[in-house]
């Protein structure tokens, strides 16, 4: 693993964003991100990444929720992991930013997917 720290700000839609690091990684290599005593890893294998954990499993004990949202103005979309205990942050959030929820990967969602 090689990590090169950056200092960078720049905006993206009136909310500034500061990039503090690089990080390469070889397969199988993993980076843990905290926030509390929340985790989140993000994996490298040799055909991609795991970019966060099982969502059903351990998100989902670490209090994170993954959404798929599209913004409405240039249809990207993006997938998400929102703190469960900031649902109401996060849909301000989608408000401002022109976004909707596509789908929540949680029991119920995940549940309709697989049925069909």
């Amino acid at each position: 693993m090689k990590i090169t720290k950056i200092k960078r700000s720049f905006k993206v839609k009136n909310v500034k964003l500061s990039h503090v690091a690089n990080v390469k990684l070889k397969n199988n290599n993993f980076v843990t991100f905290l926030d509390g005593k929340k985790q989140i890893d993000f994996t490298k294998k040799n055909w991609g990444y795991y970019p966060f954990p099982s969502i059903n499993s351990r998100l989902k004990k670490n209090f994170y929720k993954a959404v798929l949202v599209m913004n409405r103005d240039d249809k990207k979309f993006f997938i998400l992991l929102v703190n469960k205990n900031k649902i109401l942050s996060f849909k301000k959030y989608l408000k401002i930013n022109k976004s909707k929820i596509v789908m929540w990967f949680d029991e119920k969602g995940l549940r309709k997917l697989t049925s069909k």
